[in-house]
């Protein structure tokens, strides 16, 4: 079937995989990083051997459909889910050793419940092996589930490359299972040398996405909201900026964020960048500086 999103829509990559040449000669993402001077060397350095993820912003109510659609452009032997990894907590633990001692779910949370409350103690023998054997197992992994967004797709059939199992269901709790993988983001799909997409829901992107079909249906000419030059050039779009109005805008909405961009007076794309940025936790100590020496700036004053 014909794409439901076309490149033109709205922007829809971001994080490291928003500076990528790649996407943007595909047509993916509108940004071209070297019109812009995005800095790009974090991910192309002696010191970092693992490819970075491809994030994909969709509508909180398309990211099924882009599941669905790339496993029908690839095919479903070559689409997979990466898996989670669930552990064991406490609770968790205990209840699967009590199984092997013989007690029912009932008698095993009653022992839990009491346990919490301290009316039961561990000088009973049996509670006490119980005991023993939970924080053995404590930690250990328990069972597979499905990443929420993590997705890899490869050329040649998924379990040439990695070690693959159905799911019972597909995550929505019905229908045919779906193939997840056995190694998690977390151990092994770098190594293994395969790039992690992630197909992450957001929610400005379906407002965005409701509003300009509204702008349609009552006839008003359409916005072009994916010419980021024409946007960062309205005098409007950069009063508002700079007067922190970007409650509700992706990414430039948390309070420390609209703070950091009244403070410097950020109206345009460039400016956005730094800030956004600069509010990380890495960069939170350089704001004060940065601050006063953009003004400094913007305000013609010299060092």
């Amino acid at each position: 079937g014909a794409p439901f999103r076309r490149a033109r829509d709205c922007s829809i990559l971001r994080g490291s995989g928003a500076n990528s040449i790649t996407f943007y000669n595909l047509g993916v993402c509108n940004l071209d990083p070297i019109e812009l001077d995005l800095y790009f060397e974090r991910f192309l350095n002696e010191d970092r051997a693992a490819p970075p993820d491809a994030d994909l912003d969709f509508g909180w109510d398309e990211r099924d459909q882009a599941l669905a659609w790339m496993v029908e452009r690839f095919g479903r032997d070559k689409v997979a889910i990466t898996c989670t990894t669930n552990h064991l907590n406490y609770r968790s633990a205990f209840r699967e050793a009590a199984k092997v001692f013989g007690y029912s779910d009932a008698q095993t949370t009653a022992v839990l419940d009491s346990l919490e409350t301290k009316s039961a103690r561990l000088d009973d023998t049996g509670i006490r092996n119980i005991h023993a054997w939970a924080r053995r197992i404590h930690g250990k992994p328990r069972y597979l589930g499905q990443h929420p967004g993590g997705l890899i797709v490869t050329n040649q059939p998924i379990w040439r490359h990695v070690a693959c199992e159905w799911s019972r269901t597909s995550a929505e709790g019905g229908g045919e299972g779906r193939i997840i993988t056995q190694v998690d983001m977390h151990n092994g799909i770098d190594d293994l040398g395969l790039i992690k997409f992630d197909l992450l829901g957001n929610g400005s992107l379906s407002v965005l996405r409701d509003a300009l079909e509204q702008i349609h249906q009552q006839g008003f000419p359409d916005p072009e909201v994916w010419d980021v030059r024409k946007c960062f050039a309205d005098p409007v779009v950069r009063a508002m900026l700079a007067n922190g109005q970007s409650r509700g805008i992706f990414y430039i909405e948390s309070p420390a964020q609209i703070r950091l961009n009244q403070k410097a007076r950020a109206e345009t794309f460039p400016e956005i960048v730094i800030t956004s940025s600069l509010i990380r936790p890495a960069g939170t100590a350089y704001c004060e500086t940065f601050v006063e020496r953009h003004r400094n700036m913007k305000d013609g004053i010299k060092d």
